[in-house]
């Protein structure tokens, strides 16, 4: 019975999801020309509004990292791409580092916009409409990025 209501829950959640898409779409044909002069610059670190998804796909409003180029998201599409971030904090067998080569770990005391230690999930890269940002919350530095695109760079071969 338990599976059961899982499945109802999860529809529930999917038609709510759906009307807040359908006004992100119109925001996005509405404004459109407005929406494409904001600049998201690689290293900055946005809310954004992920949504309800399907398995084990991240969901709802959550921190992520502009990984795509200044100048990619200078153009006039309105994309950007994202890595996602998670409060769900994975160790090796040492409990040293993170358990999958990649993911790395941004900690709450270097970076005082973030509420928890956190994950970045390089297997969760999304490509995603502006519309989706919700609001900037920091940057992380050049060294960092860096260390984040050689775990990019593992994770797709």
């Amino acid at each position: 019975m338990n599976i059961v209501n899982n499945i109802k829950q999860k529809k529930r959640k999917l038609i709510k999801w759906e009307g807040k898409k359908e006004s992100l779409s119109e925001k996005a044909i509405l404004y459109s020309d407005s929406i494409c002069r904001i600049t998201a610059v690689r290293g900055s670190v946005y809310k954004v509004r992920f949504g309800e998804n399907v398995g084990h796909e991240l969901n709802k409003a959550r921190p992520a990292i502009v990984v795509s180029s200044t100048d990619f998201n200078k153009k006039r599409s309105g994309l950007v791409v994202v890595v996602p971030l998670t409060e769900n904090l994975q160790y090796d067998k040492d409990g040293k580092v993170p358990k999958y080569p990649w993911h790395y770990f941004l900690y709450k005391k270097d970076h005082d916009f973030l509420r928890l230690d956190s994950t970045v999930e390089c297997e969760q890269i999304r490509c995603i409409n502006r519309n989706r940002i919700i609001k900037y919350m920091g940057n992380l530095d050049h060294e960092e990025m860096e260390k984040i695109t050689k775990k990019l760079h593992s994770f797709l071969g």
